[in-house]
């Protein structure tokens, strides 16, 4: 798992200006849209665009990832045709609406190699929900996403929240299963937009519930956004501190039930502080 996953920044892939701009609010991962972020009449404009991006802008040394088009599309085809060309390739490919591990077997297939690390979403369906522990149990997959406005539209809800914001009841579970299936698989998981712009206190609560959850990090489609859910993912500095003594204390003892800090620490202790370290980048 990557070391650092807190914030995840979408731009439409046709956008060379939006594109430019994703590293002034320094997201840990940046993702250059082809799929709904780019309209259809753009998308060979949005292929051109991203390639030259990718080997001319600076990401300020985020992790670089291409979202491409559904697998049960033509266009899918063309990405992957495209991609197998790209003189620079991202750091991973980004798979929207996987319905199964079938999906992904495809998409190796077409592109003629394996071990691309893959970022999936496989909860913008509900047959992709179904599916969702194989397909983070894939070999190649590195991240998943849950994603709850596909969702909603694919299951026939109401929009995918309450007045006020908080999640419905059935998006509530997904986002749960979705973490506990990336746990079990040992791969990040990274929440969903916040898709009010302006409710940054929103995006604060949502930020610090999932984080209180176990999520690696959050989606955002503003650059405000990056900047908060940064702030919620990163560790404070005592408990970097406390952390890097458990970590040293544990590793000097050769592991067990170790005294530290006038209390029994174990395994899983210092397993929660390994990712805690992770998470800031340590």
């Amino acid at each position: 798992m990557s070391a650092r996953r807190r914030s995840t920044l979408f731009a439409p892939g046709h956008n060379r200006a939006l594109l430019e701009k994703m590293s002034r609010c320094e997201p840990d991962c940046v993702v250059l849209d082809l799929e709904d972020g780019t309209p259809p009449a753009a998308k060979d404009e949005g292929r051109a665009v991203v390639a030259a991006a990718l080997h001319e802008v600076d990401f300020g040394g985020a992790e670089t990832i291409v979202r491409i088009n559904a697998m049960d599309t033509a266009l899918a085809a063309r990405d992957i045709e495209w991609l197998r060309s790209l003189d620079h390739f991202p750091d991973a490919v980004m798979l929207p609406k996987v319905d199964s591990a079938a999906d992904l077997a495809k998409f190796e297939e077409l592109l003629g190699r394996n071990g691309v690390p893959l970022w999936i979403l496989p909860t913008e369906t509900a047959v992709g929900y179904r599916n969702l522990d194989e397909s983070c149990q894939y070999p190649s997959v590195t991240a998943v996403i849950w994603a709850a406005e596909d969702f909603a539209a694919d299951i026939g809800a109401n929009g995918s929240r309450e007045p006020g914001g908080r999640l419905r009841e059935v998006f509530r579970v997904a986002r749960s299963n979705t973490l506990l299936a990336a746990k079990a698989a040992g791969i990040s998981a990274i929440d969903t937009t916040y898709v009010d712009l302006k409710d940054l206190e929103g995006l604060r609560r949502e930020a610090l519930e999932c984080s209180g959850m176990g999520f690696d990090g959050k989606a955002a489609i503003h650059p405000s956004h990056v900047t908060v859910i940064n702030s919620i993912f990163q560790p404070d500095d005592a408990s970097i501190e406390h952390a890097e003594r458990l970590v040293e204390a544990f590793d000097s003892a050769g592991g067990g039930a170790i005294s530290f800090g006038g209390r029994m620490v174990d395994a899983p202790h210092y397993k929660q502080a390994r990712r805690l370290l992770a998470r800031a980048g340590r």
